[in-house]
């Protein structure tokens, strides 16, 4: 976060959210939710908000003294302002200063296993959220928000989000037909491949295997 520049906190209601993908990947455990599961669901909608221009004091940011929808980028979060359930933005179809149109992103299928309905839905309801963004350290920045915006449980349980996966030290990588297990001590190459860690890679370690996924290839 940058000296004299407030944290982005955008409030906007959500008018419209359509399926865009659905997850592929069969993990072999009864997911009942992948693309081929029993009942499948998406991780992956476009959604589209009407923006409400968030008014600052600070000279720095593009527009002096406010953030609109131009100031909205790929990487911030979209959340309900009732109870927190926030997305991940991963691409942007257009935007204006009063409207965005986005492709977003239900992060590690979070919110569909947490769903306390059973039914595994990954995104909120049409209207109201609030965009942010994350600090260096992964954390979400939530001041300032709109008062009377937000009910009860945001705040809690965006925190509680990204306590549980969001922390400095874990990473979700990638590397197509690997062999690792979870415990498996992993370093990296002078040429970026990810292996377990030898006498001669030891050097390298970028830490543990404390999970396999959440697609074939992925770990954590």
């Amino acid at each position: 976060m940058k000296i004299n520049v407030p944290a982005k906190t955008i409030s906007g209601s959500a008018t419209n959210i359509i399926s865009a993908e659905l997850w592929p990947y069969d993990d072999g455990t009864g997911d009942p939710y992948w693309a081929g599961g029993s009942t499948p669901k998406p991780y992956r909608w476009e959604i589209t908000i009407s923006i409400t221009t968030q008014f600052h004091s600070s000279h720095l940011t593009p527009t002096p003294n406010a953030y609109d929808g131009l100031d909205i980028q790929v990487g911030d979060w979209i959340a309900s302002a009732n109870d927190g359930i926030a997305v991940k933005i991963i691409s942007i179809t257009s935007k204006t200063s009063i409207s965005v149109t986005c492709i977003v992103e239900d992060v590690l299928r979070y919110n569909t296993f947490r769903d306390i309905s059973g039914s595994g839905t990954g995104i909120f309801s049409l209207g109201d959220i609030v965009i942010f963004s994350l600090n260096e350290d992964g954390d979400p920045i939530l001041d300032p928000l709109v008062a009377g915006i937000a009910g009860a449980t945001f705040t809690s349980n965006i925190i509680a989000r990204f306590k549980a996966f969001y922390r400095e030290d874990f990473y979700v990588l990638t590397q197509p037909s690997n062999t690792f297990e979870i415990g498996d001590l992993v370093s990296i190459t002078q040429t970026g491949d990810f292996v377990k860690t030898t006498n001669t890679t030891y050097d390298r370690i970028i830490g543990n295997i404390v999970e396999k996924g959440p697609g074939p290839d992925d770990f954590c």
